[in-house]
Order: structure tokens, then C-alpha cells, then sequence
């Protein structure tokens, strides 16, 4: 379900990783409906953070409304054992509510600005004065998708405007 990158010298980095899920009924389909697709470019340090311009990939022959996903980080199992930790380390911003729903077109693979997001998730290396945070250098984080979409807009929201879409993002 997920690709794990390769370490880095001095600090941690996200490569990239594919992870399926969203149903387009009430019952959970065997076959992903879309798939999420995202990497950081870039490595973090103390301090430093990431956009994450997820692309997202409809294979179905009918528009998929996105109404949810969510971003989770895990450390590789030596740097986690050495104390870097996902949870007091990094922090993943998440879409904000009135992101959704996000119209993703029939056989179509677009990235989440294209789409009209303007405000996107990001991962941030936490800055913790006065702790070591040496235990994440060279750190092989793996980034997890999970999503759901609909087949049909859901009712009583509409798809808001990309102008509508809009905020700045401050750690």
C-alpha cells in the first residue's frame, strides 16, 4: 500500500508513497475508487515544513466527489527505536472542512491545487528547543493516504468556488 523512501544523511525526508481507499457506496468496494499520490521534495529540519500537493487519480467512468482524506506519518523502525518519534516530531496539517467536497473528473489524474485547493495539507518537522532531536537525522518517513469519495455531490453542500477556498497556514 505504501512505498518507503530512501534514508537521507542528515535529515528526515519524505519520498513518495501511493496508498487506495474510498468507497463510492455504503458498503466498502474491494477495487479503490481513486488513488492519492504525494511526496515531499524537499527535507525537513526543526522548524521547516511542506506543502503536499497530493495528486489524485480517478479510474471509475463517473466524476468522484472527494469528501475526506487524511495524511498519517510514520518513522522507520531503527530511527523510532533510536527516539525519533512521528507523533511528537512531525505534524500533518490536514485539508481544512470547507476544502470538501473536491470534484475529481472521470479517468482523470490531477493535483489537489489544480482542483481548486488553495490551502493544502502540509507536514512540518516540530522545532522542540531545548530536546535532541539528532534521533531523526537520516530518518525514512512513510507517508499514509486514506480518502472517500462519493458517486453522487452529497447533499445540502455545494461545491464551493476556488476563490472561496482560501486562508494562510502559520505553524
Amino acid at each position: 500500500m505504501a512505498l518507503v523512501g530512501a534514508l537521507l544523511l542528515l535529515v528526515p525526508v519524505a519520498f513518495a508513497v501511493r496508498a487506495l481507499d474510498g468507497p463510492t457506496s455504503a458498503k466498502r468496494s474491494r477495487h479503490a475508487s481513486f488513488a492519492i499520490r504525494g511526496n515531499v521534495r524537499v527535507p525537513l529540519r526543526p522548524g521547516s515544513s511542506q506543502r503536499l500537493n497530493l495528486r489524485l487519480i480517478n479510474r471509475r467512468r463517473f466524476t468522484l466527489w472527494i469528501t475526506r482524506l487524511k495524511v498519517r506519518v510514520s518513522v522507520d523502525r531503527r530511527h523510532r527505536a533510536a527516539g525519533c518519534s512521528a507523533r511528537r516530531d512531525f505534524a500533518v496539517r490536514q485539508l481544512r472542512r470547507r476544502a470538501y467536497p473536491i470534484r475529481l473528473p472521470r479517468r482523470r489524474s490531477r493535483r489537489l491545487s489544480a482542483l481548486g485547493v488553495r490551502v493544502l495539507p502540509r507536514l512540518r518537522m516540530r522545532d522542540l528547543a531545548g530536546t535532541n532531536q539528532d534521533a531523526c537525522k537520516g530518518a525514512s518517513l512513510r507517508l499514509r493516504y486514506r480518502g472517500r469519495a462519493r458517486k453522487s455531490r452529497p447533499h445540502g453542500r455545494r461545491p464551493r468556488a476556488a476563490a472561496a477556498v482560501e486562508g494562510v497556514w502559520t505553524p
